[in-house]
């Protein structure tokens, strides 16, 4: 009974982790690609070969950037659960062959905008006296039409090797 119950969830494992990896789209350098309205590009911005313990690299400076053109607002609200249940949400640039050397990047993520609201209280200092305090608190997150997203990394390849990347969305 075991085996296949062990079999049973490894086929579920397996389909799940195959429709995830579909999502994902291949996307070079100079290309758009278009997202649910989202179109997301990379550029190479600089390049040169380093050394590491004696073997070649190719170090890459890449950006990305989105742009909504979904004509549609992605708004994410903040939650109350513990922030290992509470992913905030974005495009994500994953670059296969990145080898991680020298604290370098793997993935590049980019976030929606920190959506934020100042919260006033009625409190009593220590002499008693009424005061005021107030506190920005994080509200959510959104990415509104014709808004911007970019960022940019370093990553680190083999040598003869360009930046591999697949790009998902999860807005």
């Amino acid at each position: 009974m075991k085996p296949m119950i062990s079999t049973f969830f490894l086929s579920v494992f397996m389909t799940l982790t195959g429709f995830i990896s579909a999502l994902a789209q291949k996307i070079s350098d100079g290309q758009t690609v278009d997202i649910n309205g989202i179109n997301v590009s990379i550029a190479i911005t600089n390049k040169e070969t380093v050394e590491i313990k004696g073997k070649n690299y190719e170090r890459y400076k890449v950006t990305a950037t989105a742009k909504n053109n979904s004509g549609k607002s992605f708004y994410i609200r903040e939650s109350n659960y513990p922030e290992y249940f509470n992913k905030i949400h974005g495009i994500e640039f994953n670059c296969i062959n990145a080898t991680g050397l020298r604290l370098t990047g793997k993935q590049l993520v980019l976030r929606p905008k920190t959506h934020t609201v100042k919260a006033t209280i009625q409190t009593y200092d220590q002499s008693g006296k009424s005061i005021s305090k107030s506190y920005n608190i994080t509200a959510g997150y959104y990415f509104d039409p014709e808004d911007t997203l970019q960022g940019s990394d370093i990553f680190i390849v083999p040598a003869g090797e360009k930046p591999d990347f697949s790009v998902t969305s999860s807005l």
